[in-house]
């Protein structure tokens, strides 16, 4: 069976780096994906702040330039403390890797990220396809 996960993950080029209970990270190709799940309903502004940081630090790792964050199953309000600790800890290490791209996938609006001091650009799209197509634009 690894056998051939390892085949799949070749074939599609898809690494997968985390898969718990509130978000599944993968990479393809140079596209770095945070696919958000429906037990964000039950997060704390803890929860957000860990799975945050363990993204941040794949985003890192992986030395991503292009970021897909999917929002159709994001359940938790983020409140104006929690966002200026996500500008602070998370938007400035994609400032300091210089992230070229970041695209939401969302039915509703999404945390405002349009800050003329980023080095990325921001888009919200409807679907994934949308999505990578601008992100290999």
């Amino acid at each position: 069976m690894e056998t051939y996960l390892k085949i799949i993950r070749i074939i599609f080029s898809m690494e997968q780096f985390i898969d718990d209970q509130y978000m599944l990270v993968s990479k393809d190709n140079d596209i770095l994906t945070l696919c958000w799940k429906e037990n964000t309903a039950n997060f704390t502004d803890t929860d957000f702040k860990e799975e945050a940081l363990k993204f941040i630090d794949v985003v890192q790792k992986q030395y991503s330039l292009k970021i897909i964050v999917d929002m159709r199953k994001f359940s938790y309000n983020l409140s104006d403390g929690l966002i200026s600790w996500r500008n602070e800890n998370i938007i400035s290490i994609y400032n300091k890797i210089k992230v070229e791209k970041f695209a939401f996938i969302s039915d509703k609006p999404t945390v405002n990220q349009d800050n003329p001091d980023n080095t990325f650009v921001t888009k919200s799209f409807s679907s994934e396809h949308e999505a990578i197509d601008w992100l290999n634009s």
